[in-house]
Order: structure tokens, then C-alpha cells, then sequence
């Protein structure tokens, strides 16, 4: 019996495990519950919170609570059968879960400071036009908070802490501490530079706003340059996967190799922890032209 022979039967295998211990629980669910109910006693804990959501949203009649153990028995019984009779497949998944669970963090932190980014100069402008009608600076920074976007709610805490006896200047520099590198720090220097020379609060901002849009405007054009090195770098992380992907469909020796022996599950595992490790390096090469 061949490695995909012997893969299609666990798969059949397991799905059927999975209907008949789900059946099966599903019906020993409803006999507890109604047992419980006779004896007085509380019922079981439903499902998960996210489960509930995932049936609500594709419109599934069913109560998750009952459905919950059935579907938990048989993703059990699933994976069972894919460690024994596919290791290699289990392999991947892990490593994409990981890899996963290890750059989204990292990609969210990035999306939030760039728009954080893409917010300030128009706070700042916000700022600007409210010490121009007459507004102190803490009523400016008050008055900029209440409009949307990531930074109100930075000025939020800023007024909070100038309004618990700190002074503004202090509640700006511990602001700058926990946002570097977005462009706070300019903002806190060019006020620090205005109160203590004398100068507009309000020029020395709207300079500070124009400062940020031109920097904007620069990593802009760094990105566009650097768009045709990302894309070389996707190219180069994506050929040995198609390659590997187009072989094993050609050429079942390959294809079996690959699927049902330890070499091919080695050659497997190395070059997909190879080609990540290339990936890394890349995305480490790239950011640094960015």
C-alpha cells in the first residue's frame, strides 16, 4: 500500500470516527442533560464563547453546548490519525501555526504604529487650529483628543496626567518615552524649545506637522523603491515550494518518497525550515533598505 493510498484511508477513517463518536456523544449529551435535569442538577458548561460565534455566524440551527463535544471528540480522533499516518502534514501545520502565532503580534504592532504614524500630523494640525482661536495649550491637547483616531486617546492620557498635578512638559516627555521613533519626541522637544525661549507654541507645532508629512512622504518613496526587492524576495521564498508542489504531482516515485518514507519526511522538514530561516534573513534585508 502506498503513502497516499495509506493517507486517503486515514483521512476516510477519520472522518467516519468523527460522525459516529459525534453521533454518539451528541446522544449521550442529550441522556446526561436529561438526567441531570431529573436529579436537580445544574447543567454542563456550554461551548467556548468562539465556537458560539463561528455557528452563529454561518447560520448553524444548533445549540453549541451539544454540538461543542461532539466536534471536540472528533478533532481529537482527527488529529490522532493525521500524527500517525501523516506526520510530515502535522509537521507543516505546526510550523505554519507557529509562524503564525509568532509574526501576527509583529505585524499588528506594525499596522498600528504606521497608522499611529499616519495620525499624528493631522493631531498636530488639530492642536494647531485650536491654539489659533484662543485655546490654551492643555485645552488644545483636551479639545484634540475628543476627535477619532489612535493618537486621541494618547492625548487623552496626557491631559489626565497634566490634571493629577504633573506638569504638561513632564506628561509629554513620559508620552515620547512610550511612543519612539513615531515622531512624539518632536512634538515634546518643539514645546520644551518654545516655553523656554519664548517663542509661538502654535508655530513651533505647525513646523513640527509639516516635519512629519515630509518624513511621510519619504518613507513613502523608500517603500515604493523597495517594492520590486520585496517582490524578489517572495519570488525566491515561493519557488521552492511550487517547485517541490509541481515535482511530487509529476513523478509518483518522487511524490511517494516524499509522503511515505522518513528520508522524504527529513528532506520535507529540512528544506521547509531552510526556507524560513531564507525567509527571515530576507524580510531582515528588506526592512533595513526600508
Amino acid at each position: 500500500m502506498t503513502g497516499l493510498r495509506a493517507l486517503a484511508l486515514a483521512q476516510v477513517a477519520a472522518g467516519c470516527a468523527t460522525v459516529v463518536v459525534g453521533g454518539r456523544t451528541v446522544r449521550a449529551g442529550r441522556g446526561a442533560e436529561a438526567r441531570s435535569r431529573l436529579r436537580g442538577e445544574a447543567p454542563a458548561p456550554g461551548a467556548p464563547p468562539w465556537f458560539a460565534a463561528v455557528l452563529a455566524r454561518v447560520d448553524v440551527a444548533v445549540e453549541p453546548g451539544r454540538l461543542w463535544p461532539s466536534v471536540r471528540r472528533g478533532a481529537v480522533v482527527a488529529g490522532a490519525a493525521l500524527v500517525w499516518w501523516a506526520p510530515v502534514l502535522v509537521a507543516v501545520a505546526a510550523m505554519a501555526l507557529v509562524a503564525g502565532a509568532l509574526v501576527g503580534p509583529v505585524l499588528a504592532r506594525a499596522r498600528a504604529a504606521q497608522a499611529f504614524t499616519a495620525d499624528l500630523p493631522v493631531a498636530v494640525d488639530a492642536v494647531v487650529a485650536l491654539l489659533a482661536s484662543g485655546s490654551s495649550l492643555v485645552q488644545a491637547f483636551g479639545g484634540a483628543a475628543t476627535r477619532p483616531g489612535p493618537v486621541a486617546a494618547d492625548l487623552a492620557v496626557v491631559v489626565a496626567r497634566q490634571r493629577q498635578g504633573a506638569s504638561l512638559q513632564v506628561a509629554l516627555d513620559r508620552w515620547a518615552e512610550s511612543r519612539p521613533g513615531v515622531g512624539v519626541g518632536l512634538v515634546a522637544d518643539a514645546l520644551a524649545l518654545a516655553g523656554t525661549s519664548g517663542g509661538s507654541q502654535a508655530r513651533a507645532l505647525a513646523g513640527v506637522g509639516a516635519t512629519l508629512r515630509e518624513r511621510a512622504a519619504l518613507a513613502r518613496e523608500i517603500r515604493a523603491l523597495a517594492a520590486q526587492v520585496r517582490a524578489s524576495a517572495v519570488v525566491l521564498v515561493a519557488t521552492p515550494l511550487g517547485f517541490a508542489l509541481v515535482v511530487a504531482a509529476v513523478d509518483q516515485r518522487i511524490r511517494e518518497v516524499l509522503v511515505a518514507t522518513p528520508l522524504g519526511w527529513a528532506c520535507l522538514v529540512g528544506g521547509a525550515a531552510l526556507d524560513g530561516a531564507g525567509a527571515w534573513w530576507m524580510a531582515r534585508l528588506v526592512g533595513s533598505v526600508r
